[in-house]
């Protein structure tokens, strides 16, 4: 009875999606303390923008934090939140958010990078200029994992 429910648990999977290619470029187990970050360069100001999420359950991402590297670009998001300086970036006192998924259109200036768990996908190398990224969390259960490609099916 205990190998049932092991194989019906289900764990959160980070999916990153090129649409425009109609590929998945990244399918990973993460932990519930997993901190995925989009970083990218601000287009107008220049300097890198983070954006961290955490896995809220299986299927949700819920914003942390987000931060630029100069205030000018930190100014540009903070149309209804405060920016606080600290000794190296400006955060955005941003209001935490939940997201079923995040789309991103991948340019070489915004050189768009997902980091998580110490590794970092430049998303731009991954997918291609000018392409709409998504990424999202899908449940997997271990099932899935060892009968198929956990992400054959992460069309969303």
């Amino acid at each position: 009875m205990a190998t049932g429910l092991v194989v019906a648990v289900s764990t959160p999977t980070l999916i990153v999606r090129d649409e425009t290619a109609g590929k998945v470029v990244l399918c990973q187990s993460v932990s519930p303390a997993t901190r995925v970050t989009l970083i990218y360069t601000h287009s107008m100001f220049g300097g890198d923008v983070i954006e961290e999420f955490v896995p809220l359950g299986n299927d949700r991402l819920r914003r942390l934090r987000m931060s630029a590297a100069n205030e000018a670009a930190a100014e540009y998001y903070a149309y209804e939140a405060d920016v606080i300086a600290t000794n190296q970036r400006f955060i955005v006192d941003v209001p935490r958010a939940t997201f079923g998924e995040i789309v991103v259109r991948v340019d070489r200036v915004g050189h768009h990078r997902l980091g998580f768990d110490g590794t970092t996908i430049d998303l731009l190398a991954a997918s291609g200029d000018r392409h709409q990224v998504r990424f999202f969390l899908q449940p997997v259960t271990v099932l899935q994992r060892m009968l198929s490609d956990a992400c054959e099916w992460s069309g969303g």
